[in-house]
């Protein structure tokens, strides 16, 4: 199918079978791309038997060469990106998502792309989970819709600062991080450790496990490690990313003292911070150890040479207060016109305005 603007590409929604071949394919692509973390195929073939049941490809040639792939699940009437469909499985919340693109093609194949999965799906659903808005299809309607922010700090400023964090960020959130950094070192030096093998980084997964289940409980919260599948997914992850540089755990301690952890992935010069744990029980005014975890993840990412420091999605008072430009996600599920989802889509907006 080609493309309305200049970059002509052929556009094939397909059945498949997950193969090594696909592999392959896919992480050939990645390297000619700039896409996220979750677009890779250490996230997406991670326990890929047991979240693909149905996959199909979305796959999109310009000129003879591979510039775009998607992976679809279709559950009944639902086709879903980059995700399974069942809400246990998918509660590892895939972000950054979208197709797969050559560094070289245009947002708007991406576009098209989802436009085909879309007339693919029929009178279904095409399940969209934390896209960028312009991959979004401009055919259709969006069945349900939902904008997140999503925080990224650029960190090519902070080197031009000298490496301190704290010089770009507001004079109330530097007092914070200066006052808890002080409140720690009471009791011995303040460090910021990596996991130096993967036997370690397993052992700090589990301990960050506990303290975020723990802390979420204590506001009568489940926490995200509460399905036993989530746990079982980033034991996976973590394994798969390791020695690829890909993903990273972090350990904050003062002196003898277990403060708490971050569990980050890292793709492309990019530190995407996904998941944290910490000792926030009977905590003393000054003491913010997720504030002060995170300044001290960003001073070491940009003395690294990584390029970003992605907060991902939400609106938690230490991304904003940490955090650079906003970059939104949507969550959304489209309906081609016309058909039942549509239709039905329709009559919400008109009651909305009733």
């Amino acid at each position: 199918m080609p493309l309305s603007d200049p970059f002509p590409a052929r556009i094939e929604v397909v059945p498949i079978r997950l193969s090594y071949g696909l592999e392959l394919e896919w992480r050939g692509l990645e390297g000619r791309s700039d896409g996220s973390f979750f677009q890779s195929w250490t996230w997406l073939g991670c326990e890929a038997p047991l979240r693909w049941t149905n996959p199909w490809l979305v796959r999109a040639e310009a000129h003879g060469q591979l510039v775009g792939l998607a992976l679809l699940n279709r559950q009944r009437l639902a086709w879903h990106l980059h995700q399974s469909g069942d809400p246990m499985l998918d509660s590892v919340y895939v972000e950054r998502n979208g197709p797969l693109l050559a560094s070289d093609a245009p947002m708007a194949l991406g576009r098209s792309m989802m436009e085909a999965a879309l007339r693919r799906t029929g009178w279904g659903r095409l399940v969209l989970p934390g896209v960028v808005a312009g991959c979004l299809p401009q055919t259709g309607l969006a069945w349900r819709r939902r904008t997140v922010p999503a925080p990224v700090l650029e960190l090519e400023p902070i080197r031009q600062a000298g490496g301190d964090p704290l010089s770009l960020v507001s004079a109330n959130t530097r007092q914070q991080i200066r006052r808890s950094l002080r409140a720690y070192g009471k009791r011995g030096a303040v460090r910021l450790e990596e996991a130096a093998s993967l036997d370690e980084a397993e052992t700090w997964l589990s301990r960050l496990a506990e303290l975020h289940t723990a802390s979420w409980n204590r506001r009568g919260k489940p926490g995200a490690f509460a399905a036993p599948s989530f746990l079982r997914f980033h034991r996976s992850l973590l394994g798969r990313g390791f020695l690829r540089g890909e993903t990273e755990l972090l350990r904050l301690s003062a002196g003898p003292d277990e403060v708490g952890y971050l569990y980050n992935f890292r793709h492309k010069g990019r530190v995407l911070a996904y998941q944290s744990g910490f000792m926030d029980a009977d905590l003393a005014p000054q003491e913010k150890p997720g504030l002060l975890a995170h300044a001290l993840a960003i001073q070491q990412a940009a003395s690294r040479g990584d390029r970003e420091y992605d907060f991902l999605a939400g609106d938690q008072r230490y991304k904003r207060n940490l955090g650079g430009i906003s970059q939104p996600l949507e969550w959304v599920e489209w309906a081609q016109w016309p058909s039942p989802f549509a239709w039905a889509a329709v009559t919400r907006r008109m009651i909305g305005r009733v």
